[in-house]
């Protein structure tokens, strides 16, 4: 994510979207385009349709995806919103003053998007969603169409808290936390009335772990003085570097709400309230997690030393480990499928196909290539919980006709199955559901 104060009264943050399974590529901005209103380089237009409009409990929603698909989404972000503010209901926090609805923008494809954007002087080409305040607009912004729900419920979350931070915490919270804190989210499952949290991303955690071994992190006080422009540019410099800060950001934030039985979470939230006011970042973490005869450069030392130990012995939780293996494999469903082969009727059969291709799927994470393989045994394998071993996932019967059969991981909780569905102009997706 990006904060881009290079244009005065621009305070924009940028998701880089994450391909699931194919997907929408990062798109690292520079400066914000100046030029004709409604006009953008290239030629983009502004959106000319009209966006119907409907309120919930929290959003007032603009939309031309159609009243009934929008509400899914919506409803869902009320929740979300609740889960943002039970986080951080014993806190201090005080709302910017206004009671009014944040905005909520669903448009139905990539290109109304970017095009309703362009009405605000923002270039969203390549971008996934934001939230975006200026002096023309101030709301959050994302689209429907060409990709999975799941996927745009991840960018809701994300962009979500950036919005509910804006609002409750203002507009100086450093990168490092703002960026951590939405990744945190976005990895949560809402099923039913439970909202899971505290998720080790895999990928992020290996990175980290990778990244420790071969001495390759950042600073801890680097981090943590970080300004919005030196981040921003860093991540248009080296997409290495940027795949970094983010995974850093979310490992030193999960580090500081979970690691030692949550014994830091409460000083944290203090941090939070201070950074809020605009206490220098230095100076707030001090003074919430030391007594003030303590130096900054000690306390990070020991704050880092106790990361390090942490961000090394912490293991992937097996949900987000499965999920990511699940949607391995349903690449692999996919390419059968197009190929016209005979579909595997067992993950042992699906394996014994993709490793005779030597299949493999590269993905990208804010640019910088990730490489999984069929050869990789445990691609096909998952740790339910409380059990002694890895366990194959389940292949179900396709849902229907015509579609790739369904993978299941029971004995996770909550139980994630890969499904499979065609949107109206006969594009196949996969996603994963849970109860």
């Amino acid at each position: 994510m990006l904060a881009n104060k290079s244009i005065p009264h621009w305070w924009v943050i940028f998701l880089l979207a994450l391909g699931i399974g194919g997907g929408i590529p990062g798109f690292l901005p520079g400066d914000m385009p100046g030029g004709i209103p409604g006009v953008l380089p290239g030629g983009v237009k502004v959106y000319a349709g009209r966006l119907a409009q409907f309120k919930t409990r929290h959003y007032v929603v603009y939309t031309n995806a159609g009243r009934q698909r929008a509400k899914f989404f919506a409803r869902h972000m009320d929740r979300i919103f609740n889960e943002y503010q039970k986080r951080f209901e014993q806190s201090d926090f005080k709302r910017d003053g206004s009671n009014k609805p944040m905005a909520l923008y669903l448009l139905k494809t990539q290109q109304d998007y970017i095009q309703q954007l362009a009405q605000f002087q923002v270039n969203a080409t390549n971008s996934g969603g934001m939230f975006v305040v200026s002096d023309q607009t101030k709301g959050l912004f994302t689209f429907l169409e060409g990709r999975p729900v799941g996927q745009t419920i991840s960018v809701l979350q994300h962009e979500g808290f950036h919005q509910f931070a804006y609002r409750f915490m203002g507009p100086h919270l450093p990168i490092w936390v703002n960026e951590g804190l939405a990744q945190y989210f976005e990895d949560g499952i809402l099923v039913g009335k439970h909202f899971y949290l505290d998720i080790a991303n895999a990928r992020r955690v290996r990175t980290i772990r990778q990244a420790l071994k071969d001495r390759q992190t950042l600073p801890f006080d680097l981090m943590l003085s970080m300004s919005d422009q030196t981040w921003s540019t860093q991540v248009r410099q080296s997409p290495a570097l940027a795949a970094l800060q983010y995974d850093q950001a979310w490992s030193m934030t999960f580090f500081l709400i979970n690691a030692d039985q949550k014994k830091y979470r409460q000083a944290f939230t203090h941090y939070l309230l201070a950074v809020g006011k605009k206490t220098p970042s230095k100076e707030a973490f001090v003074n919430a997690f030391a007594r003030s005869d303590v130096s900054f450069e000690n306390l990070v030392l020991s704050f880092q030393r106790a990361w390090q130990r942490y961000s090394s012995q912490i293991e992937p939780d097996p949900l987000s480990e499965a999920i990511d293996r699940m949607k391995f494999l349903a690449q692999g469903l996919g390419s059968i499928s197009r190929s016209g082969v005979k579909m595997p009727k067992t993950t042992r059969a699906l394996r014994t196909i993709l490793q005779q291709v030597g299949y493999q799927v590269m993905r990208k994470t804010h640019s910088l290539e990730q490489v999984y393989i069929a050869a990789d045994e445990s691609m096909y394998r998952y740790q339910p919980n409380g059990s002694s071993g890895p366990q194959f996932f389940e292949m179900l019967t396709p849902s229907q006709r015509g579609l790739p059969p369904r993978l299941k991981a029971p004995g996770l909780q909550p139980v994630p199955t890969l499904v499979w569905y065609k949107d109206t102009d006969g594009k196949l997706y996969h996603d994963v559901i849970y109860h």
